[in-house]
């Protein structure tokens, strides 16, 4: 971060004097370091600021496992909602009510390029391993276009074909960059 290339800058700068030459003599000086100090306090709260968004656009990029274990952890820190995660391979993990009920079976998808329709058919078979009815709220949360060389590509639509057949199947598609924003 910015931060640490400062302080490793500091550091080398430092390094030039011996201890007790560190600390500032001159009265200009102790303003300058005064003002260091405080462009440093808000470069650390900047970071800290900027970190939330760093996270959602790493989801952006992951896949597979990462994405599966990312994904939950943000949807109840991020969006607030209660998850649960016990893989049965029969699905990635479950919306929760307040009352901890499961409201809705969800699958994680990541595909390289574009959207595979068979995922939709992966929550419809997750639905039916778990002997809920074929109207029991499922989401398919989908990380596609992974090899784009740039946001836009990566923010691909899903086909209107592939639309309805997760409508057809009740099953509603959500891309990983609708969720993160």
């Amino acid at each position: 971060s910015l931060v640490d290339s400062l302080l490793t800058y500091q550091a080398k700068k430092a390094r030039e004097l011996p201890a007790w030459a560190k600390e500032p003599l001159f009265e200009k000086e102790k303003v300058l370091h005064r003002k260091k100090a405080s462009l440093l306090a808000d470069l650390e709260k900047m970071d800290t600021d900027m970190a939330p968004y760093e996270e959602a656009k790493a989801l952006l990029v992951a896949s597979e496992y990462t994405l599966e274990t990312a994904l939950p952890k943000f949807i109840t820190d991020r969006v607030g909602l209660r998850t649960h995660r016990d893989e049965k391979y029969a699905e990635d993990f479950w919306l929760l009510g307040s009352d901890a009920k499961k409201l809705a079976i969800c699958e994680i998808k990541s595909v390289t390029k574009g959207f595979k329709k068979g995922a939709i058919y992966d929550v419809y078979n997750h639905r039916e391993k778990n002997g809920l009815p074929e109207s029991f709220p499922a989401v398919l949360f989908g990380n596609c276009n992974l090899q784009a060389g740039s946001w836009a590509k990566k923010e691909a639509a899903i086909q209107e074909s592939d639309c309805r057949i997760a409508v057809d199947n009740n099953v509603l598609i959500v891309r990983v960059e609708d969720l993160v924003r």
